[in-house]
């Protein structure tokens, strides 16, 4: 368990992060998890656990780019599902 002057600054670091990189849900979670396996191993400082969520929020957008959605993935509010024509 952490103290709760480390929370604070966890808590912190994740918002100042956020406000770098406007993430999505599942990219904050990341960070987020980023930040306390750092707390975890020792780190105490809010400047580094910026720096970790910000690293975490671009290897979320790295695996994003990598692994595009598959085509069934992808929205079709623009086509005609029965003949797939762009209306």
């Amino acid at each position: 368990m952490f103290d709760a002057e480390l929370v604070t600054i966890m808590r912190g670091a994740l918002a100042q992060a956020t406000l770098d990189v406007r993430p999505d849900p599942s990219t904050k979670a990341l960070m987020a998890e980023r930040i306390l396996q750092s707390a975890a191993n020792g780190t105490r400082s809010q400047e580094t656990f910026r720096i970790i969520a910000n690293e975490a929020a671009a290897d979320s957008e790295r695996l994003r780019l990598l692994n595009p959605p598959h085509p069934s993935e992808v929205a079709v509010d623009d086509f005609d599902a029965n003949n797939f024509k762009h209306r």
